[in-house]
């Protein structure tokens, strides 16, 4: 059932709102003492579910609801109404398996007969979504459980608790949200009458930022297809990938730090990830996990403009630049120089792929008809090279502004953000998780997609 709590700044009207909350699919309303204390009683079309918190909410269970929410040990003056929920939060961590169930098995132990266990932690890594899960399915089916994460790593939890819980909490608008990590409940609504999705997101590093949720969940509602495709940044990518896996993920789009990272955790590797030492794509098969990397791919079909330009200058010797130097052969460049302040790395780079090399600092001494940018950051004070005829200025980076391709473009290159090479690249990603063709329809929908984000 879908829970909506009633948030302070609809008190003194919450009959309106537990109207809209039920025209919108909600089956409970929950009034909490600590967000809305002392509240009236009044007729709601939804049953009442009541968690005083501490707090006065007398008044209301004088007047009869049909839920009681109490903390553990926690008293009541008023009212029980028939049925009583027991709840534990932590909103720093998530305990271990163990601890969960004896916390569980203490809650059970303070309800009447047919009451209800809650449990609500704090989600830090994909190893306390599985704690949540196994402490669940220890307490088996004759208790009636909800186990929950919060925090923005708990949205796999989340998605999941629709089929899993009991109770799944949901707010009905972005800004009525009660806990963190909690969904909305138009979303919920609509998902809850499927199957359980399949799950998919990104792998990055703790500052990821990335527009792949938007393009993977508007490609799948456009196909169909019955899946979430969510962010998870981390820092141990062996454990939260080992998590993510018993968890049940279906794929995974992968960013750095982790492209490389990640290829001794997928058994089969094809071809493109063999060649790059890379992946940045893996979806789940009958025989296990399989790696592609999509990046050269990506560059190809993002800019048919760049096919056949003889020479090309790119800047960078971090994990995306096998991926671009494939793609620059492919398309055709005849002549590739990779600047880099890491003599080292430009050098294997260089070595493996029949290519020239230079230190960083001589980049303004050349000319060239594409320059590639692939560094995280700008360098103002670096020269650029000069265009040679009809040239492009490339930077992988994509969603703002950067000083790099104004001063390229200042210099006479025609300038072009990363959003090409991200959109090819998640067609390519998308054909993989869902198994669907895509067209050019497709293309023109992220296009679309991109450009009403932006304008947001």
């Amino acid at each position: 059932m879908l829970v909506v709590t009633l948030p302070a700044n609809h008190a003194e009207n919450p009959l309106s709102f537990a109207e809209e909350a039920k025209r919108r699919g909600a089956d409970i309303l929950e009034i909490r003492g600590d967000l809305t204390p002392g509240l009236a009683p009044f007729t709601s079309p939804l049953p009442i579910l009541a968690a005083p918190r501490g707090r006065d909410l007398h008044a209301l269970l004088e007047g009869g609801v049909f839920w009681v929410d109490l903390e553990l040990d926690e008293k009541c003056s008023g009212p029980m109404g028939p049925y009583q929920i027991r709840s534990f939060h932590d909103y720093e961590k998530t305990p271990n398996t163990q601890t969960l169930v004896e916390m569980a098995r203490a809650l059970e132990a303070q309800l009447p007969q047919g009451g209800h266990v809650k449990v609500a932690t704090f989600v830090r890594n994909a190893q306390d979504l599985l704690a949540l899960r196994e402490a669940q399915e220890a307490m088996g089916q004759l208790v009636s459980t909800t186990f929950l994460g919060m925090g923005p790593k708990s949205w796999p939890n989340r998605i999941m608790s629709l089929w899993r819980n009991s109770l799944s909490y949901v707010a009905m608008e972005v800004g009525g949200i009660s806990a963190p990590g909690q969904l909305l409940l138009d979303d919920c609504h609509t998902r809850r009458q499927k199957p359980e999705p399949q799950l998919f997101a990104i792998l990055g590093g703790e500052k990821l930022q990335s527009a792949s949720p938007l393009i993977h969940n508007g490609l799948m509602e456009r196909h169909g297809i019955n899946g979430f495709y969510g962010s998870w940044p981390t820092d141990d990518l062996l454990a939260d990938f080992e998590a993510l896996d018993a968890f049940g993920f279906a794929g995974f789009s992968v960013t750095a730090p982790h492209k490389v990272a990640l290829c001794p955790l997928i058994p089969h590797l094809e071809l493109s990830a063999r060649e790059t030492g890379a992946v940045n794509t893996c979806a789940k098969r009958e025989d296990g996990w399989h790696g592609w990397q999509k990046d050269p791919q990506g560059i190809v079909e993002g800019y048919p403009q760049f096919r056949g330009a003889k020479s090309a200058a790119v800047v960078g010797s971090g994990g995306v630049l096998s991926s671009v130097v494939l793609a620059l052969r492919e398309l055709g460049v005849e002549t590739i120089t990779i600047y880099a302040r890491n003599e080292k790395a430009r050098r294997a780079l260089a070595k493996r792929f029949d290519a020239h090399h230079a230190p960083l600092g001589q980049l303004g001494k050349a000319s060239t008809h594409l320059l590639v940018w692939a560094l995280p950051m700008d360098l103002p004070d670096l020269s650029l090279p000069k265009p040679e005829g009809e040239s492009f200025a490339i930077d992988l980076r994509y969603g703002k502004e950067t000083d790099f391709l104004r001063r390229a473009s200042d210099l006479g290159y025609h300038g072009v953000d990363g959003e090409g090479m991200l959109k090819a690249q998640a067609l390519a990603q998308f054909r993989e998780f869902s198994g669907e063709l895509v067209d050019e329809s497709d293309r023109d929908f992220l296009n679309g997609l991109l450009s009403d984000h932006g304008q947001q």
